[in-house]
């Protein structure tokens, strides 16, 4: 028998760019795309809700939930950052595969 166990990494930090996952897969992020990522994440650009990710400069990326569940809070306020001009982030968190597990954010001004 074989048990396998998702990988689960400590509290951590990163920093990178807000985009939604579809997105950042082809590693569009920056201020001209925060209304696009905001509509994917919405479900208004067709293929249902998408999550927030953090992607960084080597165009590997993260999708981002709330560790608590309350991830459209945390949607919210990326929502609020996105409106300040904000398109970094400090998470703070767990990783859970290709999720990081919100506990905190921060909005970096560049």
């Amino acid at each position: 028998m074989v048990l396998v166990l998702p990988l689960v990494a400590d509290g951590a930090e990163w920093v990178g760019r807000i985009t939604d996952v579809r997105c950042a897969a082809n590693r569009k992020s920056g201020p001209d795309h925060s209304s696009c990522a905001r509509l994917c994440v919405r479900g208004q650009m067709g293929g249902g809700p998408d999550l927030y990710a953090l992607l960084f400069d080597d165009g590997k990326y993260f999708g981002l939930k709330a560790k608590n569940g309350r991830t459209p809070a945390l949607n919210d306020k990326i929502e609020h950052l996105i409106d300040e001009g904000i398109t970094r982030l400090r998470v703070h968190g767990i990783q859970q595969d290709a999720t990081l597990l919100v506990e905190s954010i921060e909005g970096i001004k560049e």
